[in-house]
């Protein structure tokens, strides 16, 4: 069984039935299986009640798409990105499994630099957020942007954010 969340711990149910269903299930098929992948050293601790070996295994990606021949300085000058250091973070901007709100009001003790979010999701809140603790002006929102851009826009960061809570479907 490879598990990379715990679907009866979400909040995408159009009833109570359809998670008791679910959940039932996430508690049958662990018992039908020689082992158990798991995704997040959560789903680990969770999957161990089973008595079934588990093995944790993170998500992972091709690092030879990242591998660009572009300096840092290129890639600002492509992206238009401003001068000084950069903190990118890159996904879906999700407060359910996002601890983006610790490094949004860490990154506002920082005097200089530009936090680069790269993403679609609740950019209104995380626009809202960034006001609140005075940095909107150093915070640049992108929005979704191609996938194939990625790399680029993380060769022109200086450090990278995953700011990812420890929950079971993460």
């Amino acid at each position: 069984l490879d598990w990379d969340d715990i679907e009866s711990y979400g909040e995408d149910f159009h009833s109570e039935f359809h998670r008791k269903i679910v959940s039932a299930l996430e508690s049958w098929f662990p018992r039908k299986v020689d082992g158990i992948t798991a995704a997040s050293r959560e789903i680990e601790r969770y999957a161990k009640r089973f008595g079934k070996p588990v093995i944790y295994i993170p998500n992972s990606c091709d690092p030879k798409r990242f591998d660009i021949h572009v300096s840092r300085r290129e890639a600002r000058k492509k992206l238009r990105l401003p001068p000084g250091p950069i903190f990118i973070f890159t996904g879906t901007l999700e407060r359910e499994i996002l601890g983006l709100e610790r490094y949004i009001e860490a990154f506002s003790r920082l005097r200089k630099g530009t936090l680069l979010l790269v993403g679609g999701g609740e950019i209104k809140y995380y626009k809202e957020l960034a006001k609140k603790y005075g940095i909107e002006r150093r915070v640049i929102f992108t929005g979704k942007v191609d996938h194939n851009l990625i790399p680029l826009y993380l060769r022109a960061a200086d450090v990278g954010l995953l700011p990812l809570k420890d929950t079971p479907y993460n």
